[in-house]
């Protein structure tokens, strides 16, 4: 078993909270040794990814980062206090002073001075910050249009109940189906870089949450 970092978004990380999240989709990356386009499902086993490497010509698995078994910590937006007065209870101290706050989703830090903080990126989140551990019971290999409505529960999306009935996204603007908030949702974080309508071959992740 490995202990590696996994970065989320605060909206996932309220869903992994509530254990709303459990699964989680990564693009899949062609390697720099290997030939482009030539990325395609192992036909014996479609857990397994194989590109054709560029030196040699022989096929070679492409393996997810993270595997079954592993242990990830959470990284997420968070706020590093850097005023000289006291940090109010939420906020973590590490041995050497600095401290952070990890409520990602405050837009405001009530009681303290909003010009003594200021939102850090995830990808400087120190392990000793993190709150949340997940551990991946399943790795599997899809195309991103793939994902079945239960999936796209499993991912996470906000849903509410409007006269009886689930509605996934915000109060008064959401769709019937999860997969429908799901692409919108995808858009939003990943559109620039492997939008919905290119349909890129991802890694499924399936994790629980460590009490």
């Amino acid at each position: 078993m490995s202990e590696l970092p996994i970065i989320f978004t605060s909206e996932s990380v309220r869903a992994i909270e509530i254990l709303a999240k459990t699964q989680t989709r990564r693009v899949v990356a062609c390697p720099r040794w290997a030939e482009p386009k030539t990325l395609e499902v192992d036909p014996d086993d479609p857990h397994k990814l194989l590109v054709v490497c560029r030196q040699s010509g022989c096929l070679a698995e492409v393996k997810p980062r993270y595997q079954v078994g592993d242990r990830l910590w959470v990284k997420e937006p968070h706020w590093r206090f850097t005023g000289c007065g006291q940090p109010g209870p939420e906020f973590i101290r590490s041995p050497d002073g600095d401290r952070y706050k990890a409520r990602a989703w405050l837009d405001a830090i009530d009681g303290d001075d909003l010009s003594s903080v200021v939102k850090v990126s995830p990808l400087y989140m120190p392990r000793w910050a993190a709150r949340h551990l997940i551990d991946v019971l399943d790795v599997r290999v899809e195309r991103l249009q793939d994902i079945s409505e239960k999936d796209a529960v499993a991912e996470g999306v906000e849903s509410h109940i409007d006269d009886g009935a689930t509605y996934y996204g915000l109060f008064g603007n959401g769709h019937a189906s999860a997969v429908h908030e799901f692409h919108r949702v995808w858009d939003r974080i990943n559109g620039k870089r492997a939008p919905w309508k290119s349909n890129p071959r991802v890694f499924v992740y399936e994790f629980r949450k460590v009490d």
